[in-house]
C-alpha cells in the first residue's frame, strides 16, 4: 500500500471512530512525519490555519501530542514542531479501548430497552 493510500485508510478510519476528518489529517500527518510543524500540516494536507490550530489543540488534550517550540524568523507567532507523546500503536489502543467502550454502553442501552414493559407489550 502506498504512503498516501495507507494515510487516506488510516483517516477514514479515525473518521469513522468519530474523529473529525481535519483531525484525522493532521493526527495521521504528524504520525506519518515524526514532527513537524503547523506550517506543513497546512501546506500538505491543504487546510486552513484555524482548523490545524483546532485539531493540534484537540489532539494536545487528549495528551497525544508534544509541541517544541522552534525560534522563527522575525516576529509574529510562535512556531512548534509537533510530535507524538505516544507511540501510533498506544495512541491506537486507547482508541481502540474507547471504541469498546462505546460497544459496551449501546449493548446495555438495547438490554434495557428490551427489558422495559413497553417492549414486552408490544
Amino acid at each position: 500500500m502506498s504512503n498516501s493510500n495507507d494515510r487516506e485508510f488510516v483517516i477514514k478510519a479515525l473518521v469513522n471512530t468519530g474523529m473529525s476528518r481535519n483531525t484525522s489529517k493532521v493526527f495521521t500527518y504528524i504520525a506519518m512525519n515524526k514532527g513537524t510543524t503547523s506550517e506543513k500540516i497546512e501546506r500538505e494536507m491543504c487546510l486552513r490555519q484555524p482548523d490545524v490550530s483546532v485539531s493540534v489543540q484537540d489532539l494536545y488534550s487528549k495528551g497525544w501530542l508534544n509541541r517544541v517550540s522552534i525560534k522563527g524568523t522575525g516576529k509574529g507567532r510562535p512556531k512548534y514542531l509537533y510530535t507524538l507523546s505516544k507511540s501510533f500503536k498506544d495512541i491506537v489502543s486507547e482508541i481502540e479501548k474507547a471504541e469498546k467502550d462505546k460497544i459496551k454502553q449501546i449493548e446495555s442501552n438495547i438490554k434495557d430497552m428490551k427489558s422495559s414493559e413497553l417492549y414486552s407489550k408490544s
